[in-house]
Protein backbone atom coordinates (compact mmCIF):
# COMPACT_ATOMS: atom_id res chain seq x y z
CA UNK A 1 0.00 0.00 0.00
CA UNK A 2 1.73 3.31 -1.07
CA UNK A 3 1.64 6.41 1.41
CA UNK A 4 -0.91 8.62 -0.15
CA UNK A 5 -3.55 5.34 0.21
CA UNK A 6 -1.63 4.60 3.91
CA UNK A 7 -2.74 8.36 4.81
CA UNK A 8 -6.45 8.61 3.43
CA UNK A 9 -7.65 5.44 5.01
CA UNK A 10 -7.73 7.14 8.65
CA UNK A 11 -10.24 10.03 7.62
CA UNK A 12 -12.05 8.11 5.48
CA UNK A 13 -12.62 5.72 8.54
CA UNK A 14 -13.07 8.42 11.06
CA UNK A 15 -15.70 10.18 9.20
CA UNK A 16 -17.59 7.32 8.26
CA UNK A 17 -17.47 6.62 12.10
CA UNK A 18 -18.87 9.86 13.21
CA UNK A 19 -21.57 9.29 10.31
CA UNK A 20 -22.67 6.28 8.79
CA UNK A 21 -21.28 4.13 12.16
CA UNK A 22 -22.73 6.13 14.86
CA UNK A 23 -26.38 6.55 13.56
CA UNK A 24 -26.17 2.57 12.87
CA UNK A 25 -25.31 1.98 16.04
CA UNK A 26 -27.65 3.90 18.14
CA UNK A 27 -30.57 2.91 15.65
CA UNK A 28 -30.08 -0.65 16.95
CA UNK A 29 -29.63 -0.46 20.61
CA UNK A 30 -32.65 2.18 20.03
CA UNK A 31 -34.15 -0.77 18.90
CA UNK A 32 -33.61 -3.02 22.03
CA UNK A 33 -33.49 -0.67 24.48
CA UNK A 34 -36.11 -2.42 26.14
CA UNK A 35 -33.37 -5.75 26.58
CA UNK A 36 -31.17 -2.98 28.45
CA UNK A 37 -29.76 -3.70 31.10
CA UNK A 38 -30.95 -6.85 32.13
CA UNK A 39 -31.72 -9.03 29.48
CA UNK A 40 -28.31 -7.92 27.85
CA UNK A 41 -26.15 -7.18 30.66
CA UNK A 42 -23.16 -4.80 30.97
CA UNK A 43 -20.91 -8.18 30.87
CA UNK A 44 -22.01 -9.10 27.65
CA UNK A 45 -21.79 -5.59 26.09
CA UNK A 46 -17.82 -5.59 27.29
CA UNK A 47 -17.40 -8.85 26.57
CA UNK A 48 -18.64 -8.37 22.52
CA UNK A 49 -16.43 -5.39 22.73
CA UNK A 50 -13.20 -7.26 23.74
CA UNK A 51 -13.95 -9.86 21.05
CA UNK A 52 -14.61 -7.56 18.50
CA UNK A 53 -11.42 -5.39 19.41
CA UNK A 54 -9.39 -8.23 19.78
CA UNK A 55 -10.40 -10.72 16.77
CA UNK A 56 -8.14 -11.68 13.51
CA UNK A 57 -11.03 -10.81 11.29
CA UNK A 58 -14.66 -10.08 11.31
CA UNK A 59 -15.67 -13.79 10.30
CA UNK A 60 -14.43 -14.33 14.11
CA UNK A 61 -17.26 -11.65 15.17
CA UNK A 62 -20.22 -13.06 13.18
CA UNK A 63 -19.34 -16.24 14.52
CA UNK A 64 -19.34 -14.74 17.65
CA UNK A 65 -22.45 -13.59 17.39
CA UNK A 66 -24.49 -16.30 15.69
CA UNK A 67 -22.86 -18.73 18.63
CA UNK A 68 -24.94 -16.11 21.27
CA UNK A 69 -28.10 -16.31 19.28
CA UNK A 70 -27.91 -20.08 19.63
CA UNK A 71 -27.51 -20.26 23.36
CA UNK A 72 -29.84 -17.42 23.58
CA UNK A 73 -32.66 -19.48 21.86
CA UNK A 74 -31.63 -22.52 23.12
CA UNK A 75 -31.86 -21.18 26.86
CA UNK A 76 -35.38 -20.02 25.49
CA UNK A 77 -34.81 -16.04 25.32
CA UNK A 78 -35.80 -15.40 21.51
CA UNK A 79 -35.91 -11.74 22.35
CA UNK A 80 -31.78 -11.62 23.03
CA UNK A 81 -31.55 -14.24 20.22
CA UNK A 82 -33.24 -11.21 18.07
CA UNK A 83 -30.81 -8.98 18.89
CA UNK A 84 -27.91 -11.33 18.10
CA UNK A 85 -29.06 -11.77 14.83
CA UNK A 86 -29.58 -8.12 14.10
CA UNK A 87 -26.29 -7.39 15.66
CA UNK A 88 -24.77 -10.03 13.35
CA UNK A 89 -26.49 -8.65 9.84
CA UNK A 90 -25.00 -5.43 10.80
CA UNK A 91 -21.88 -6.83 11.10
CA UNK A 92 -22.37 -8.68 7.54
CA UNK A 93 -23.31 -5.49 6.31
CA UNK A 94 -19.86 -3.54 7.24
CA UNK A 95 -18.81 -5.84 5.06
CA UNK A 96 -20.55 -3.97 2.16
CA UNK A 97 -19.21 -0.75 3.21
CA UNK A 98 -15.67 -1.97 3.32
CA UNK A 99 -15.47 -2.28 -0.12
CA UNK A 100 -17.05 0.48 -0.50
CA UNK A 101 -14.14 2.42 1.29
CA UNK A 102 -11.58 0.65 0.02
CA UNK A 103 -12.78 2.12 -3.72
CA UNK A 104 -13.04 5.38 -2.00
CA UNK A 105 -9.72 5.56 -0.27
CA UNK A 106 -7.62 4.06 -3.73
CA UNK A 107 -7.28 0.63 -2.23
CA UNK A 108 -7.36 -0.98 -5.93
CA UNK A 109 -4.23 -2.20 -7.81
CA UNK A 110 -4.15 -3.04 -11.39
CA UNK A 111 -3.35 -6.83 -11.70
CA UNK A 112 -1.12 -8.47 -14.18
CA UNK A 113 -4.19 -9.73 -15.83
CA UNK A 114 -5.40 -5.98 -16.62
CA UNK A 115 -8.37 -6.56 -13.83
CA UNK A 116 -8.57 -4.26 -11.07
CA UNK A 117 -8.64 -5.42 -7.46
CA UNK A 118 -8.02 -4.66 -4.01
CA UNK A 119 -4.76 -4.82 -2.44
CA UNK A 120 -4.76 -8.14 -0.70
CA UNK A 121 -6.71 -7.88 2.54
CA UNK A 122 -7.53 -4.71 2.08
CA UNK A 123 -11.56 -4.76 2.62
CA UNK A 124 -11.32 -7.86 4.86
CA UNK A 125 -8.84 -5.61 7.53
CA UNK A 126 -10.99 -2.12 6.44
CA UNK A 127 -14.58 -4.52 7.72
CA UNK A 128 -12.92 -5.44 10.89
CA UNK A 129 -11.70 -1.87 12.08
CA UNK A 130 -15.34 -0.61 10.99
CA UNK A 131 -16.87 -3.23 13.20
CA UNK A 132 -14.61 -1.91 15.86
CA UNK A 133 -15.68 1.49 15.53
CA UNK A 134 -19.61 0.55 15.57
CA UNK A 135 -19.25 -1.73 18.28
CA UNK A 136 -17.50 1.32 20.63
CA UNK A 137 -20.32 3.09 19.81
CA UNK A 138 -22.98 0.27 19.79
CA UNK A 139 -21.92 -0.58 23.45
CA UNK A 140 -21.24 3.28 24.60
CA UNK A 141 -24.59 4.51 23.75
CA UNK A 142 -26.45 0.73 25.36
CA UNK A 143 -24.51 1.67 28.23
CA UNK A 144 -25.76 5.29 28.19
CA UNK A 145 -29.56 3.32 27.35
CA UNK A 146 -29.41 1.14 30.48
CA UNK A 147 -28.19 4.06 32.96
CA UNK A 148 -31.10 6.52 31.99
CA UNK A 149 -33.89 3.90 32.16
CA UNK A 150 -31.91 2.70 35.68
CA UNK A 151 -32.49 6.07 36.70
CA UNK A 152 -36.09 6.44 35.76
CA UNK A 153 -37.22 3.21 37.66
CA UNK A 154 -35.94 5.29 40.80
CA UNK A 155 -38.51 6.87 42.28
CA UNK A 156 -38.72 10.66 43.12
CA UNK A 157 -36.64 11.37 46.52
CA UNK A 158 -38.77 13.79 48.72
CA UNK A 159 -37.79 17.08 49.39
Amino acid sequence: MNEQVRMNLPPIVATWSDEVGLVQAMALAEKFRYLLPRRITNAQLSGLNGVVQTAPDLGKVIDFTKHQGKRAESAGRLDVAGYWEELQKAFQRLQEEAAGLAVKAGLIVEVSTGKKSFHPGAPASLSLWLAQEFTQHLVVHSLYLGAVDRGSDKPERAQ
